[in-house]
């Protein structure tokens, strides 16, 4: 069996520098500055969970005025040796296409590109056999079904509608046939659709705040783990029933960008 991969992009020029969503807009407001040294700590603590995991981790070179090149996440839909790339919703990020695709080139991938909003893996999440996709922040909602359609799986879409959940992956998170999410980042119908799906764990407002739907979940030969920033005592519990092994691993630094465990990690 073929070793599992993700891919990673050291922090070397990561900072918020600009505001495209409602935490680096709090992080602006209140003047607070990034920790370069702290950022690379808590990068390299993930990183390291990953190769005692027994994951091969890969590295996308870090690119001086792309601050968010290290949240690879967002960087493309990945089925087998296929991704799926599309827009950036924001100029800011537009920048970092052509270093992903060339990346994705040089290690050969098929790369498809399609004229639409949608971002990656931070709003199109395997859960079973269905892609759960989410749009109405940053990806649009032809984007993610045109996505689906290329890696030719069943999708539930989802509308999102809190500014401070802007993608999928911070407030929905599969856990083999049991999932997390946040009700309050969804309309009405999509939490319906969402629970014809399968088995959801609903996470309180301290926890998804918390970033906890930001979390990975690893199925290793050792048992499940999950990599969080922080959780309430009541989750932990949840899930440390279920089997998992919890990894505590502090993201202070990302969260001020929004961003945490899972937005770091691009599963290949």
């Amino acid at each position: 069996m073929a070793q599992k991969q993700v891919l990673m992009c050291p922090p070397d020029y990561f900072g918020v520098y600009y505001d495209i969503n409602a935490h680096m807009r709090r992080t602006l407001e209140k003047g607070r500055k990034v920790i370069p040294a702290i950022a690379r700590k808590q990068w390299s603590a993930l990183r390291d969970i990953y190769l005692k995991s027994e994951y091969e981790v890969l590295y996308i070179e870090p690119v001086l005025g792309m601050p968010d090149l290290v949240f690879t996440a967002n960087a493309g839909l990945i089925s087998e040796e296929t991704v799926v790339i599309g827009q950036y919703a924001h100029n800011e990020r537009r920048q970092e296409t052509p270093v992903i695709q060339k990346w994705f080139g040089d290690n050969e991938y098929k790369v498809v590109t399609i004229p639409y909003f949608f971002e990656g893996h931070g709003d199109a999440l395997f859960w079973k056999k269905i892609l759960i996709g989410g749009y109405g922040l940053r990806s649009e909602d032809v984007g993610v079904m045109l996505a689906a359609e290329f890696v030719e799986k069943e999708l539930v879409l989802l509308k999102m509608i809190d500014e401070d959940f802007y993608h999928l992956d911070t407030c929905f998170c599969p856990l083999g046939d049991k999932a997390l999410f946040y009700p309050h980042a969804f309309d009405a119908a999509s939490i319906r659709d969402l629970e014809k799906a399968g088995e959801l764990i609903e996470v309180s407002a301290k926890d998804a705040y918390l970033f906890a739907c930001n979390g990975v979940y690893l199925e290793t030969g050792f048992g499940p783990k999950f990599i969080a920033h922080e959780l309430s005592g009541k989750l932990r519990n949840t899930l440390e029933k279920l089997g998992c092994e919890i990894i505590d691993n502090r993201t202070t630094e990302f969260l001020l960008s929004g961003g945490s465990n899972r937005c770091m990690s691009l599963f290949l």
